[in-house]
């Protein structure tokens, strides 16, 4: 119940994040993009009743690919992609495919140009911090018996994710992010999942 209630939340938090941001898009106007290359630690458990909706995995080296629609000064949408394929077996225990949108707090999501007085003034953040919701589908390998016989389920996911950019250039940042999520299971294994991401990489302006 408590992940419920946890999800729900989320999801209102959610629905009220997209309706501040979409009135944002009709007064932003020059939206950008920004891509997201990142790697590193997935890993989830999962439980359910009987042995066959029980396990874990535990995958170092995944990767996760994003694309971001800035639309404000301190709101985005984004797309997102994670393989976590483990090279040493051939198996991908875990693949998700998901949105979500961010607010960035105590920066600007980007640099901007301003004009003052007939002057031009330049303002480029060296670090930008964000924090926001996630909502998306995953598959995932439950349980592994051999190499071709495997326990797998489908979930729909609710979570969060926040992240640190160190902007090296106008155009190129470092990343850092974490974020988690609980899955719900939506075949017919009833199971349910939590899963945690570490992940570092590059962001890059278009």
């Amino acid at each position: 119940m408590a992940k419920l209630r946890l999800s729900i939340t989320l999801l209102r938090l959610s629905l009220v994040i997209v309706g501040m941001v979409i009135p944002t898009i009709a007064l932003c106007d020059a939206p950008s993009g920004e891509f997201h290359l990142l790697a590193g630690l997935v890993s989830g458990k999962f439980s359910g009743l009987g042995d066959n909706a029980n396990g874990t995995f535990s995958v170092p080296n995944s990767i996760d690919v994003e694309y971001e629609l800035i639309t404000s000064r301190h709101l985005s949408f984004f797309a997102r992609a994670t393989l976590a394929y483990q090279i040493s077996t051939g198996i991908l225990p875990y693949a998700y495919t998901g949105i979500g949108a961010r607010v960035y707090v105590w920066s600007n999501s980007r640099g901007y140009d301003q004009i003052q007085n007939g002057f031009e003034i330049r303002k480029r953040p060296n670090f930008r911090l964000y924090v926001g919701p996630d909502l998306g589908f995953s598959q995932a390998v439950i349980k592994q018996y051999t190499a071709v016989i495997q326990t797998t389920s489908a979930f729909l996911e609710v979570g969060a994710n926040a992240g640190l950019i160190y902007q090296m250039s106008s155009t190129i940042g470092l990343e850092a992010q974490v974020s988690y999520s609980f899955g719900f299971g939506i075949s017919t294994i009833a199971v349910g999942a939590s899963i945690f991401r570490g992940l570092a990489g590059l962001s890059f302006y278009y």
